[in-house]
């Protein structure tokens, strides 16, 4: 009778194993799933994104040239011919991507870009005659298509996603405003602007501030040192804040030159976006793959356990058990052992200690100033310091030492020697991390040994802790012997 609950008690512990890794894959299946879904939307939407980005800046082009034209009619604007030609190409592209494919739609309004080219028509025949109305006119509708990238970037609900319409939004507005300057300096350098010194206070501001958002959202390398580099810090922007130019000619053909650079500049940032989901999509893809591949590995795998177990009976299993709970004495980030082992190891190696007559030692050790260089450089980095400093004390210690993470920032070693050859690798240690960096960051520890004598664990370890302490409070970066 006892062996037949048995059988039902170990039936129903089997299914407990098989029913969590159900849950686990599910749950990881349905998260890399969602992330993949999100990505080949994105993906789906790469071309209308291209074409309204290009839309955009021709829009901007087009507001300038025009305020060009109003003014002085075709004297400065012998590429207003072909920049009609190419706004009309893009405009078409767009409205024939959306009347075909319904993606967009999915997400955002379309009523504004399939009802542009009436709009530009119906803002041409306007009588316009102050440049000011002109320019809020026009605004009026390139905001308004910028504003699909914030709408964007808070419809999908991955952060990477996001984060890279957020970051059109902000060069596009950068981009905006630095045409707007332009038509305002030239309307003032041909006596239309009275108030241009206001104007230009203003526009200078905008522009600082969308260009350092920028630079601040922008997660790929090369686009954001080409932005700082050549846009930014561009002659023809530069003059223009400064106030330098002196004729229109000077101020038409710098805007040329600088739309040129920003086309070449937006359409390298609009592949490496793209570019950058793709390998997203794939890394997900292959994510997936992995973990039913892992599912299936591990019902395998239990299926053959649960052979074993009722093969060999009881042993087997306690074996097994005993295995998992070594994994719950390591640390996971450092792969050291952690203070859950050094809370059993202390009792029975110092009680060895007394039995055996053998000298046993305790070195603590503190990483100094670890809050502030997470605080600077980020848990990223902090995390590498820590796996930086696991590393450096499993090749400093000899095999029977044991080295384990005791907590946070501080670590521990138990060290079979005498307490002058614990304090030389205490000092070892020390000397050899402050002369490993970590990416150019210099990393130092401050150190408390001691060499236990008999007394209570509990005291001996606040002996050593105080140690520790004193080497913090005497300027860190040392080595103190517990008294």
């Amino acid at each position: 009778m006892a062996g037949k609950y048995l059988r039902k008690i170990f039936f129903i512990a089997f299914l407990v194993p098989y029913f969590i890794i159900f849950l686990l894959a599910a749950a990881f299946i349905w998260n890399i799933s969602f992330k993949i879904n999100e990505l080949s939307e994105v993906q789906k939407l790469s071309q209308p994104v291209e074409n309204l980005s290009k839309l955009i800046v021709l829009l901007n082009r087009d507001k300038v040239f025009k305020i060009v034209k109003a003014e002085t009619g075709e004297l400065y604007c012998p590429l207003l011919e072909s920049h009609k030609k190419r706004l009309k190409q893009e405009l078409e592209q767009l409205e024939q991507y959306l009347l075909t494919e319904k993606s967009w739609q999915k997400y955002c309004n379309c009523d504004l870009v399939l009802n542009l080219n009436q709009q530009l028509q119906r803002l041409n025949s306007k009588n316009i005659t102050s440049p000011k109305d002109f320019l809020r006119a026009y605004d009026d509708l390139i905001n308004k298509l910028c504003a699909y990238y914030a709408q964007l970037s808070s419809v999908f609900r991955l952060k990477i996603i996001g984060l890279q319409f957020k970051t059109l939004y902000t060069l596009h507005k950068f981009h905006t405003v630095v045409t707007d300057l332009t038509a305002e300096y030239f309307s003032a350098l041909e006596g239309f602007d009275p108030d241009f010194n206001y104007s230009h206070y203003y526009y200078t501001g905008e522009i600082l501030a969308y260009a350092d958002t920028y630079y601040t959202l922008i997660d790929i390398p090369h686009p954001k040192e080409l932005f700082a580099q050549k846009v930014y810090n561009h002659p023809f922007l530069q003059q223009l804040l400064s106030e330098s130019y002196k004729s229109p000619e000077q101020i038409l053909k710098g805007f040329i030159g600088f739309e040129h650079l920003f086309w070449d500049y937006q359409n390298e940032l609009l592949t490496l976006l793209q570019s950058k989901i793709d390998k997203l999509l794939k890394k997900y893809k292959l994510q997936l793959l992995e973990i039913i591949f892992l599912a299936i590995l591990s019902f395998l795998s239990l299926i053959l356990v649960n052979f074993v177990l009722y093969q060999y009976g009881l042993t087997k299993f306690e074996r097994l058990i005993q295995k998992l709970e070594l994994k719950t004495l390591k640390d996971p980030l450092t792969g050291l052992f952690n203070r859950r082992f050094f809370n059993i190891y202390l009792l029975t190696r110092l009680q060895t200690s007394i039995e055996e007559d053998k000298p046993v030692s305790f070195i603590l050790l503190d990483i100094d100033n670890f809050k502030k260089l997470n605080d600077t450089h980020g848990h990223a980095f902090g995390d590498k310091v820590l796996r930086h400093v696991a590393r450096i004390l499993r090749q400093s210690i000899r095999k029977e030492d044991v080295a384990l993470r005791w907590g946070g920032e501080e670590f521990g070693i138990f060290v079979n020697a005498p307490l002058e050859e614990a304090k030389k690798l205490a000092e070892r240690i020390r000397k050899r991390l402050e002369e490993s960096p970590v990416d150019g960051v210099k990393i130092t520890a401050s150190f408390g040994v001691g060499e236990y004598r008999g007394e209570d664990p509990k005291e001996f370890f606040q002996k050593v802790d105080q140690a520790l302490y004193r080497a913090k409070k005497m300027g860190k970066n040392r080595v103190e012997v517990a008294e």
